[in-house]
């Protein structure tokens, strides 16, 4: 479920992250956040330019919700904020949701506490990565036990933006993901239209491909990757009436006026599940 956290939920900033640090697309901050049931919570909010905003929104609540069917470890809550205009510096003159209610909608989930996988292993990143901690980041994913269900579900809902910086330490051997904000494997989908038969870039599968140094790979090697789809398919399908509840929700809170793009969106999802077996297997092998 995604909630709904009113602006007075936003207690104080604690940080406001650096654009390495994950804030490109979103100014974000780390945040002390009252949640509806009264915890108060470090948390993670992120603020989206007006022109992106909708398509980020709906973005990070398919992802959100898609990878709750399918068991992957994620944050334990989310939600939409509201975000007051004075508070947050938000110039109005070009946002009309934010010039007629005073406020926007920003998202939030709570803090999973650890560092990501790109600032424990590439400590040099972007421009002096050793071959050694290459292979210790692909040898650390490939021996993660949901490094397959990740890789099928990125292919399911065309993530292509899922970086190493986007898997965060819960423990010593587990990581959970965050960031969903570009899907169907576009960047921007209120611009670009999606196209469920295409090949997206999925970071994910690119390095498991990289792990095998360009050998071919073995089916065995590919086989939990194309039983997770497999698994996802009847998950996502067992879930699908509360999911799409859920979306229209949001669609309705945020003033997005989606209607019948909704449907486009499951048609997209439908479409992938439909072509998995001859897409997913050829993308692995090319």
């Amino acid at each position: 479920m995604i909630e709904i956290i009113e602006s007075d939920g936003y207690l104080d900033t604690l940080k406001q992250m650096s654009p390495t640090s994950g804030g490109i697309s979103a100014r974000t901050y780390l945040a002390t956040v009252q949640w509806p049931d009264g915890q108060v919570i470090d948390s993670y909010v992120k603020l989206f330019p007006a022109d992106v905003r909708i398509k980020e929104l709906i973005n990070e609540s398919f992802g959100f919700l898609l990878a709750g069917t399918v068991n992957l470890p994620q944050s334990n809550r989310a939600a939409l904020i509201k975000l007051d205009v004075n508070e947050f510096s938000i110039d109005t003159s070009n946002d009309p949701f934010a010039s007629d209610n005073g406020f926007v909608y920003g998202w939030v989930t709570s803090s999973l506490g650890g560092d990501n996988l790109r600032k424990t292993f590439l400590k040099n990143y972007p421009n002096n990565v050793t071959n050694d901690e290459a292979q210790k980041l692909m040898i650390f994913l490939n021996n993660w036990s949901q490094f397959p269900n990740l890789i099928a579900f990125d292919d399911w809902i065309g993530n292509i933006d899922r970086n190493i910086g986007n898997l965060i330490f819960i423990n010593k051997n587990n990581v959970a993901i965050i960031d969903h904000g570009r899907l169907f494997g576009v960047e921007n989908w209120l611009i670009q239209s999606i196209n469920a038969d295409l090949d997206c870039d999925n970071k994910m599968l690119n390095i498991f491909k990289e792990s095998h140094h360009g050998a071919i790979i073995h089916p065995s090697r590919c086989k939990p990757i194309l039983d997770s789809a497999i698994h996802q398919q009847t998950s996502y399908t067992n879930a699908l009436v509360q999911v799409k509840d859920e979306i229209i929700k949001i669609d309705s809170i945020i003033d997005s006026k989606l209607s019948t793009n909704i449907n486009h969106f499951f048609d997209y999802f439908d479409r992938r599940f439909a072509n998995i077996a001859s897409r997913l297997p050829l993308a692995l092998a090319a």
